[in-house]
């Protein structure tokens, strides 16, 4: 009886130190984020404010920015692919009511998606 109270205390405390090695590491991934990948992409205002937040507030904070700012920007990523969609949808309207040339439509649609070599 002992070793299995002894077995389940070892679980429990494997668990605990599992759950907070992922904490430090989503909580430093997150500084990371802001400091080295949003640089540029945020105003460094809101840089500061969200460091302060997961600094004061370290879990929720970390969770609160992966939620708002990754998958936000998820988002923001899949929302410019529909609108490019439907604005190739628009030349090819145009192309085949006559409205621009095939030269226009090929120039446009490079503006859009750009070719990489």
């Amino acid at each position: 009886m002992e070793m299995i109270i002894g077995l389940i205390f070892l679980l429990g405390t494997l668990l605990t130190l599992l759950v907070s090695l992922a904490t430090v590491f989503i909580f430093f991934y997150t500084i990371y984020d802001v400091l080295a990948n949003q640089q540029g992409v945020m105003e460094p205002i809101e840089q500061i404010l969200w460091l302060l937040v997961m600094i004061l507030f370290p879990v929720v904070g970390a969770i609160a920015y992966l939620v708002i700012v990754k998958v936000g920007d998820i988002r923001l990523t899949e929302d410019a692919s529909e609108r490019k969609i439907k604005e190739i949808e628009e030349l090819v309207e145009l192309k085949e009511k006559g409205a621009i040339t095939e030269e226009e439509y090929e120039k446009l649609k490079d503006e859009i998606i750009p070719k990489t070599d």
